[in-house]
C-alpha cells in the first residue's frame, strides 16, 4: 500500500511541494531498490511503478535512461542489473551518492526479514562489483560492502558461487 501512496503523490505532487517530497523520495531510494526483489510479485511490480514515477525527484538526469531501461514497458525486471548499472553509474558519476545509500543498506542488514537482507546481500555485491569504476574514496567503499558481506555471510558465500563475476580479493 505504501508503494501505491508514494505512486499517488508522485502523479499530484504540485510545483510547491516539489522540493519536499524530492526529501521524501531521496529518504526512500534504498527502500525502493530492495523492495523491487520482494518475493510478493504484486509488491515488486507496485514498486517498479512507483520507482519509475519517483525517480526524476532524485535530479539525476543522466542515470534515467537506465532506469527507462530497466523499467519502462512489461519486459521481465531483472533487479540485480538495474542495481549494477546504478551503482556502476554512481561509482563513475556520483561516489558520494552512492557511499550514502551503502550506509543506508547497513541497517537492513539486521532486519528479522530474511528477503530483505538477501535483498540487501544483492545490493551490495552491485556495490562491489563495481570497485573499477571507483575513485579512490570509492575503493574504501568497495572494501567495506566486501567487509560488510564476508560478515553476514562468511566468506563461503563468495566461494559458493552465490555472486556470480564477484571473486574475493582476499580468500
Amino acid at each position: 500500500m505504501a508503494f501505491v501512496l508514494f505512486g499517488i503523490l508522485a502523479r499530484l505532487t504540485k510545483k510547491k511541494w516539489k522540493a519536499y517530497f524530492a526529501e521524501q523520495v531521496r529518504q526512500s531510494w534504498v527502500t525502493f531498490l530492495l523492495h523491487l526483489r520482494d518475493p510478493n510479485p504484486e509488491v515488486s511490480m507496485e514498486c517498479r511503478a512507483t520507482f519509475r514515477l519517483c525517480f526524476p525527484f532524485l535530479g539525476l538526469k543522466r542515470l534515467q535512461p537506465v532506469i527507462n531501461k530497466h523499467l519502462g514497458g512489461t519486459a521481465r525486471l531483472k533487479p540485480e542489473e538495474l542495481q549494477e548499472d546504478i551503482c556502476r553509474h554512481l561509482a563513475k558519476e556520483n561516489a558520494e551518492l552512492l557511499g550514502n545509500l551503502y550506509s543506508t543498506t547497513i541497517t537492513y542488514f539486521y532486519s528479522s526479514w530474511e528477503g530483505i537482507r538477501e535483498s540487501t546481500t544483492t545490493f551490495d555485491s552491485s556495490v562491489y562489483a563495481s570497485k573499477d569504476h571507483f575513485s579512490p574514496f570509492g575503493h574504501n567503499l568497495a572494501l567495506g560492502a566486501y567487509v560488510q558481506l564476508i560478515i553476514c555471510h562468511g566468506s563461503s558465500f563468495f566461494s559458493a558461487s552465490l555472486l556470480p563475476g564477484i571473486e574475493s580479493p582476499i580468500l
